[in-house]
């Protein structure tokens, strides 16, 4: 795997004053001090609230690693050709996007479908800690949200003609709790219980503690 070397790029958080973790291609920058992300392109910028997310109570694992994740409520709205409000099967009402960046997807496994197929919710907040390389922003991760539920509701009915347009909640920038094995390079989601191999990283080198 590459071992390219990634620039970070200073900047102190609007909320605390305190340096904030961020790589050259991160669309948002994090403070683990205060538990916010920044938009490094808005004069002035505007913090937002990070939800830690607090390991799952079955699990036994220490976090050691925190990936950011949007999570995304989504309410349906359907209707066929004649405007009649119809019954979809299979819809889900919150879909998590990575907004890390990724690679080999389909050999290493995609968390964010994982964590949306078992439906998995923030019950409990974490702890803060370091949170870095967030390079999707909040419209490109509605987008894939959007696409997402279609295809789950194309596989279990016939939308021809039917009129689908998925409705948005409140979204969240979630810091989902993973525990990192070195010794293997895999990492365990804390929430389900999943394990990866780190290699779906791409910028693992910078991410991994």
């Amino acid at each position: 795997m590459s071992t390219s070397a990634i620039s970070v790029i200073g900047i102190n958080c609007p909320q605390c004053g305190k340096p904030m973790d961020g790589f050259g291609e991160d669309v948002l920058f994090t403070c683990s001090v205060c538990g916010h992300a920044v938009d490094p392109a808005q004069d002035p910028p505007k913090p937002m609230a990070i939800a830690y997310v607090a390991p799952d109570k079955s699990m036994s694992d220490t976090v050691n690693l925190y990936l950011p994740f949007w999570l995304i409520p989504i309410q349906p709205h359907a209707a066929d050709a004649d405007g009649n409000q119809i019954h979809l099967d299979g819809w889900l009402e919150h879909i998590w996007v990575t907004a890390f960046a990724t690679q080999v997807t389909v050999r290493y496994g995609e968390p964010a479908v994982s964590l949306t197929i078992a439906k998995a919710k923030p019950e409990a907040k974490g702890e803060k800690g370091r949170m870095a390389g967030i390079v999707r922003t909040v419209e490109q991760a509605k987008t894939i949200a959007r696409y997402f539920q279609l295809a789950q509701l194309d596989s279990r009915q016939d939308l021809k003609d039917h009129i689908v347009e998925p409705q948005f909640g409140k979204t969240y920038l979630c810091a989902a709790p993973f525990h990192f094995d070195k010794n293997r390079y895999e990492m365990k989601d804390l929430l389900i219980g999943k394990t990866y191999s780190a290699k779906i990283l791409r910028n693992a080198h910078g991410l991994l503690p």
